[in-house]
């Protein structure tokens, strides 16, 4: 946006009207990306009361960083280039400085006992006791044969049971899987 109001401040020629308005195309994709990614991340980490205040927080926000520069626009067309960049660069700047602190109020770290989660995640997608066992020697770094020997089972078994464990999950291999768990 910034870069847009430049551009129309330095060439106010047709062409450089036509490239501000471009550039300014970016800035609402810009919005549009932003708001997929909050979404994505709230829809994991906040409950539904939460989300409601972030969004109508954010919604509210960026209806005044629009309300304002057509307020000016149509007050002083002129000084709409400068007083919109600034506007942008000063919000930009006040969201930077604050963002650490959101992320710690808006997404409090989990405090339960990694072993505990870990059981309930493998709970929740229903792993067999074997399973299971076959999933903590995994996250040990075991090798399938390592893990064969532990359990006093074939490494075919290990297979069959990972291949099980992976389908559960909805993984491909043991990378993903060292991702299912990567916060514990």
């Amino acid at each position: 946006m910034i870069i847009s109001y430049l551009v129309h401040l330095f060439f106010p020629s047709e062409k450089g009207l036509l490239l501000a308005d471009v550039l300014q195309g970016f800035g609402y994709m810009g919005y549009i990306a932003s708001y997929y990614l909050l979404g994505t991340t709230l829809k994991h980490q906040a409950d539904f009361k939460r989300f409601r205040l972030i969004i109508l927080v954010i919604f509210n926000s960026s209806l005044i960083l629009h309300v304002i520069p057509g307020t000016l626009n149509s007050a002083m067309p002129q000084a709409m280039p400068l007083v919109g960049g600034l506007l942008t660069l000063a919000f930009f700047i006040a969201f930077a400085l604050q963002s650490p602190i959101f992320s710690d109020q808006l997404f409090p770290k989990d405090e339960k006992d990694p072993k505990l989660r870990r059981i309930e995640i493998m709970q929740e997608y229903q792993l067999t006791a074997r399973e299971q066992e076959i999933v903590l020697l995994l996250l040990q770094g075991s090798l399938f044969k390592e893990c064969a020997v532990s359990l006093g089972i074939s490494v075919e078994t290990v297979k069959f049971h990972s291949k099980n464990i992976y389908r559960k999950l909805g993984i491909s291999g043991r990378s993903e899987l060292l991702a299912v768990f990567k916060d514990l």
